[in-house]
């Protein structure tokens, strides 16, 4: 009992200790990184087939969810939103996004990340589907997509 104890206190200091690196990390990474032109675009899906318990959200909903993504990414010193009508490449964010009422509430997402080329076409980069139980939540998710493919894709790990 008293070796399963000290081991989970040597487990929680290697976590705590690793944590502080990782904030260290990011925080450095995050000063070094140029800036990251972003294209933000959300809207509901308006169009086909729907189970019945979702609902298209409303245009409040939309505007909220809109203005939580945008305060996340705000937090981010590297981040600078652009219209679309940016002619610089940037990167293009979609997301599509719905309410799935049943016995449980949820925020379904699709979110796309795009390399938006200045010349018109866009490269497609990831999609994720998110189900998460408010606005915050999903709001959160888009940003830490964007974060999670940006580190992926310049190697910082």
């Amino acid at each position: 009992m008293i070796i399963l104890s000290q081991c989970k206190k040597i487990f929680t200091l290697l976590l705590l200790a690793s944590l502080f690196s990782a904030s260290s990390t990011f925080s450095q990474q995050e000063n070094n990184l140029k800036i990251l032109k972003v294209i933000l675009k959300v809207e509901t899906e308006d169009q086909g087939l729907r189970l019945p318990a979702e609902k298209c959200l409303t245009k409040a909903e939309i505007g909220k969810l809109r203005s939580l993504i945008i305060e996340r990414l705000n937090k981010l010193s590297y981040i600078k939103l652009v219209s679309s009508e940016e002619k610089d490449d940037a990167i293009g964010i979609l997301v599509v996004a719905e309410k799935l009422n049943g016995g449980s509430k949820f925020i379904i997402l699709s979110s796309v990340l795009t390399i938006a080329k200045a010349d018109g076409t866009d490269l497609f980069i990831t999609q994720n589907v998110f189900a998460e139980p408010n606005f915050a939540m999903a709001a959160k998710a888009v940003v830490v997509q964007l974060v999670s493919t940006q580190w992926n894709l310049s190697g910082v790990h």
